[in-house]
């Protein structure tokens, strides 16, 4: 090993010869003093040899892409119901296909055994800027984490931090604080009625002249009433987003009043009864349906709708209120998941018990359904004095 100084460059320069490949290195140390640049380059020819050792010890380097795909392959070869999920989130760290390709993402051709706790934090700050929640960062991180487990079971090489058990103050989950948002009665008439297509618009300022504001028509008074519907259909089925907004026409069976929804996360189906709302939203969708389109919400396009259309509902929750700062402290933050939560808060202060919300929400497990235990007590306890009353007789 070598430190050198180039004609050319205020920094020096370090030359070695890789123990574990033989192939001979000439790097810049970034350092424009000799001292500084030799502490540099002795710290790279003590990673060079830690990598010959790795080498030698049968441990191969592998990029992320291969970690992450081959830990998705092993959970697919399980069988479990969560690999889509994990495939989702796969995509979603490597920022493999689109939308994901334009957010912030890992190098899928980085190396594993190179990722540190400084890149889990930039995953954390980068996902709560783009709105992610903390459950939603916690499971993609999980996912990497879970990952370079899985690969140095391999005997590939991996973050040491983490492969030693030395994960307490790196890679780190971010803090849950379990909030269970959902909507009151009222704040939900309020975002129903922001979203009707009679509502009037502002209309926009011309120089010089004075305009009205107007009542959308046209394509504008369409997507007004879709996303309308959208909102009845999630919030009384209890279905999530991706499930209802890709519904087709074959999973409603409108003379039984039922609906057969697609687990996107289980990857399941299970059947939900059609409240009246709901029912009579469907019909009149069926009435303007266009021959031949499969799905009762479709894109603009005719095809299925995509993710990003459900910026409408957040917008006009944002604008009736519903995420002031002192109401998100509170209660956390309404977004459209929270439609999913409505609808179970709403079944359980009717008297809906636990399994009947499971089996509505299609949750794998009773745990899940445990955040909504305590709501809807009052019901629970009317229901056990009905039902006390009519068994225990009174002399």
């Amino acid at each position: 090993m070598e430190v050198y100084k180039r004609p050319d460059s205020p920094a020096w320069y370090v030359d070695l010869v890789h123990p574990a490949t033989g192939k001979r290195r000439r790097v810049s140390t970034g350092e424009t003093t000799k001292a500084k640049a030799q502490k540099v380059a002795h710290r790279m020819m003590a990673e060079a040899e830690g990598e010959a050792a790795e080498v030698r010890s049968g441990r191969a380097a592998v990029t992320l892409r291969q970690t992450l795909d081959a830990y998705v392959a092993h959970i697919a070869s399980q069988g479990k119901s969560c690999t889509r999920f994990y495939e989702l989130l796969r995509d979603k760290a490597l920022g493999l296909r689109e939308p994901f390709d334009a957010r912030w993402h890992l190098d899928p051709a980085r190396y594993l055994h190179t990722l540190t706790a400084v890149d889990m934090d930039d995953l954390g700050r980068a996902r709560r800027a783009e709105g992610n929640g903390p459950q939603t960062i916690a499971h993609e991180i999980k996912l990497i984490r879970a990952a370079t487990r899985h690969a140095a079971g391999l005997r590939k090489r991996a973050p040491q931090d983490l492969v030693e058990g030395l994960s307490g103050n790196f890679w780190r989950l971010p803090k849950l604080t379990m909030k269970t948002r959902y909507l009151s009665p009222d704040e939900f008439q309020a975002v129903f009625d922001y979203l009707s297509p009679d509502r009037m618009v502002a209309a926009r300022r011309r120089t010089g002249k004075n305009i009205m504001p107007y009542v959308l028509l046209g394509l504008q008074r369409i997507a007004r009433q879709d996303v309308q519907d959208l909102l009845v259909g999630i919030t009384m089925c209890g279905g999530r987003w991706s499930e209802v907004a890709q519904l087709t026409w074959d999973q409603v069976d409108l003379d039984a009043g039922t609906m057969r929804l697609w687990g996107s996360k289980t990857q399941k189906e299970r059947m939900v009864p059609l409240p009246e709302a709901a029912k009579a939203v469907l019909i009149r969708r069926k009435a303007e349906a266009k021959a031949g389109c499969p799905f009762i919400y479709p894109g603009r396009d005719g095809g299925a709708r995509r993710a990003g259309s459900c910026q409408t509902i957040l917008r006009a929750m944002e604008a009736v209120g519903l995420n002031r700062p002192d109401i998100v402290e509170r209660h956390g933050r309404a977004t459209v998941h929270s439609l999913r939560h409505t609808f179970a808060t709403w079944a359980r202060a009717n008297g809906a018990d636990l399994d009947e919300v499971q089996q509505a929400l299609g949750h794998t497990t009773l745990q899940m359904t445990t955040r909504y235990a305590h709501l809807g007590q009052d019901a629970v306890n009317q229901k056990l004095a009905r039902i006390m009353d009519a068994t225990i007789p009174v002399s």
